[in-house]
């Protein structure tokens, strides 16, 4: 076994280990917080205690897959603390889905274990867990049972093990169905124990933190496993709501958060008071491009610097974010930037026809290379630029690229104008089909109020005023809000759904 290797595998010990210590010590100090409902270290270690029986008694061993149906609820929480704890596999599989779309996955994947709120579980899901041949557990509040009728692995299911494994997570589905990708216990290990004693040195041990990203996707997870590390308190909302995500603000007092572009803008068209996020000293955000306008105006409004960042499930986290110092010397002239890469991490853009290497300035397709990951160069379907200092601007999608009549049409380009409009809180654009161009652009808008002031009409106007003619939306639809995946990012799937029908 080489060194890197050796370090690897004691990485992998110290976070199994130390999750476990707190799991078995227990204590009636505050873990988890969910509404009214707080939930101590007792409690957490007798769900994880519960779990660890109950995985001896079917006879999964370590590494095999135990499936997770997972919501940002208190006893999902523990069992991701308790499976990684155990070294067993955790496949995420998006709770926010219907029953029908859940079993589908189920059926697909076939683990042995299959883990699952009983507000979930449904006779549809049911019936798929029969066919995978999975046994199953009931999660409830903060416990866990087993389901009649399921409490037994059959031979049905894929006992293969995932050796060295800790989690099979889900992408963000933004463009999409949602991709599974294997994180490896040691890459996962190094990324959580970092950012445990990033939070030792930054807050008290008693600052309880706050979750607002599902613990299905990448986002959640880095906020829950570095608390259970840390034994740090933490309130979860299963959803983004405005008003909850300031109660808690100004209860528990954070000194920094962490928001999706998404809930920036929400809190923005609020009207939320300054003096109630006056605790709040930074803001950092990722997972989706953060509009200029509203990047300004919320830090305008409150008084608080949003730092942007970019990351993705496929490098197991953000790969490139501001330093404090970047924060002191560039931040007025570059603060629409995602900053520059982390340690450990190198990006280039690369020409989208012949893979070629692009100077700094030009826009192109943004490849990552992560030691984290592996030495390979990943290459994304995000088109970015770098500039001479080596701080990366997000510039759209490439696969959301759309070609009317031979002119290429980026959709944030779009986007961005249609915001500017006094009446439209968000667009999404997408392509649809076109018989003589090829495809036209076609925008899905919420509005900031529903009184009739604005109609189709007056949004291709708008347009007109501001872009290309070629740029205009050919089709124009209205709704009270636009389709999100569970990570507040908007769903180009179901913009296009709703678009074409």
């Amino acid at each position: 076994m080489t060194a890197a290797a050796q370090a690897e595998d004691r990485l992998e010990e110290h976070l199994a280990d130390r999750l476990r210590d707190h799991l078995h010590r227990g204590g009636a100090d505050l873990a988890l917080e969910f509404g009214t409902d707080r939930y101590s270290w007792d409690a957490v270690g007798d769900v994880a205690a519960g779990l660890g029986r109950q995985l001896a008694r079917l006879g999964i061993a370590q590494d095999e897959r135990v499936g997770l149906i997972a919501r940002s609820r208190p006893s999902h929480v523990a069992t991701v603390w308790a499976l990684l704890a155990l070294r067993r596999c955790g496949t995420m599989i998006y709770g926010f889905q219907s029953a029908e779309k859940i079993a589908d996955d189920v059926r697909a994947l076939r683990c042995p274990l299959l883990l699952i709120d009983a507000d979930d579980w449904s006779p549809v899901i049911a019936a798929a867990a029969r066919d995978a041949g999975s046994a199953v557990l009931l999660l409830g509040p903060m416990s866990l049972s087993p389901a009649e009728g399921f409490e037994a692995v059959s031979p049905s299911a894929d006992r293969s093990p995932r050796e060295g494994v800790a989690l099979q997570m889900l992408s963000s589905g933004t463009t999409g169905r949602p991709k599974r990708i294997d994180m490896p216990m040691g890459t996962l290990a190094a990324s959580a124990l970092s950012a445990a004693a990033q939070l030792d040195q930054l807050t008290a041990p008693d600052q309880i933190g706050i979750s607002i990203f599902p613990l299905c996707n990448i986002s959640g997870l880095y906020t829950v496993v570095p608390y259970g590390l840390g034994r740090r308190p933490l309130a979860i909302l299963e959803r983004f709501q405005v008003k909850q995500w300031v109660e808690l603000v100004r209860r528990h007092r954070p000194a920094s958060a962490d928001l999706p572009p998404a809930a920036i803008a929400m809190i923005l068209s609020n009207d939320v008071p300054r003096d109630h996020l006056a605790s709040i000293r930074m803001i950092r955000s990722g997972a989706a491009p953060l509009d200029p306008a509203i990047h300004d105006a919320f830090e305008e409004r409150f008084g608080i610097p949003v730092a942007l960042s970019y990351g993705a499930s496929e490098f197991c986290g953000i790969v490139t974010t501001w330093t404090a110092d970047d924060l002191a010397r560039h931040r007025p002239e570059k603060r629409f930037s995602a900053g520059r890469p982390i340690t450990g991490v190198a990006i280039r853009v690369v020409d989208s026809t012949g893979g070629a290497e692009l100077p700094p300035g030009e826009s192109g397709l943004l490849e990552v290379r992560a030691e984290r990951v592996g030495p390979d160069w990943i290459r994304t379907n995000d088109l970015v630029d770098i500039d001479d200092d080596g701080f990366l601007w997000f510039r759209g999608r490439a696969d959301d690229a759309i070609m009317r009549g031979g002119f290429k049409i980026v959709p944030a380009d779009v986007e961005t104008v249609l915001r500017l409009h006094p009446s439209i809180r968000d667009a999404a654009v997408v392509g649809l089909p076109d018989g003589r161009l090829g495809a036209v652009p076609a925008a899905l808008v919420e509005l900031r109020r529903s009184d009739g002031d604005i109609d189709e009409a007056a949004v291709r106007e708008w347009s007109r005023r501001h872009l290309a003619a070629f740029q205009i939306p050919a089709v124009v639809r209205f709704v009270d809000a636009l389709p999100r995946t569970p990570s507040m990012k908007v769903s180009r799937e179901a913009v296009k759904a709703m678009l074409a029908g």
